[in-house]
């Protein structure tokens, strides 16, 4: 029963929703800020109008798994919830802090752009990178705008959840590459090819786990941190390596999402 429930919960994105507040939570504690709630209202808005928004393009222009099935059935339901979403993160922004509203028109005009390609290229196949390019973004936008100053750890821990992301996806279309090319759609693992597909994965898994490594090492007081990046990096290296069995009811996609809720274990 509860598994049916997470069913839902999961085609409703709401599961990258909850991913996201807890990493922002785990860096609200990380940098020693207060930040508002009115900004995590802001970052589970805009992630779950971009997410669902992503998922009704998709079910509008093929059909296939039952996520895109679920979101052709309640598609009026969808749009109307989305547009109330909507109305809602207009009224929130004057109430976010100056510096976040700044950074945030860019990110979000970036969002919009993305979403255009998405509408008019179902082809698109750099998908999965700018997907992963504005999750990190997205994640980070509130507590590095807060500072004073950046310094090299912070862009390290950026790009560190970028390749994550990244690995995240590109591991999903790996698994979603026949329903993908039957449907028309774009992704990375269509236009590189299988083998490639798999190098990279591996590639990307090696790199972030070196980064973390490295990253263990600094100090800056950035070790719980980095400590999330390499469980999470591990997780998703069993979960490359074990096809046969995460490709069952998408276990992949069950705990590829659940990944980002690792830092949780460090916000007590």
């Amino acid at each position: 029963m509860i598994f049916r429930y997470y069913k839902y919960f999961r085609w409703l994105s709401l599961d990258i929703v909850l991913g996201a507040i807890v990493f922002l939570a785990f860096l609200e504690k990380h940098y020693s800020q207060e930040i508002q709630l009115t900004v995590y209202f802001a970052l589970a808005a805009a992630v779950w109008l971009i997410y669902t928004a992503d998922h009704l393009i998709d079910s509008a222009q093929a059909e296939g798994s039952p996520r895109r099935r679920f979101h052709q059935k309640y598609y009026k339901v969808l749009i109307f919830i989305g547009g109330l979403i909507f109305i809602l993160a207009i009224l929130n922004l004057p109430f976010l802090p100056g510096e976040v509203l700044r950074s945030g028109a860019v990110l979000s005009a970036s969002c919009i752009s993305y979403l255009l390609l998405v509408f008019f290229f179902k082809r698109l196949w750099v998908k999965e990178v700018l997907v992963a390019v504005g999750y990190a973004i997205g994640i980070f936008l509130a507590p590095l705008s807060m500072l004073n100053r950046l310094d090299a750890s912070d862009t390290m821990m950026v790009v560190q959840l970028f390749i994550i992301a990244l690995i995240n996806l590109v591991i999903f279309s790996r698994f979603d590459i026949e329903e993908d090319t039957g449907q028309g759609f774009g992704s990375i693992a269509i236009r590189i090819g299988l083998r490639n597909t798999d190098t990279l994965i591996k590639a990307l898994i090696l790199l972030s786990a070196v980064l973390s490594v490295i990253g263990l090492n600094l100090g800056h007081g950035i070790f719980f941190i980095q400590l999330s990046y390499l469980m999470m990096t591990g997780v998703l290296a069993i979960v490359d390596y074990w096809p046969s069995y995460f490709n069952i009811n998408e276990r992949f996609r069950l705990v590829g999402d659940a990944v980002f809720y690792v830092p949780v274990i460090f916000l007590w």
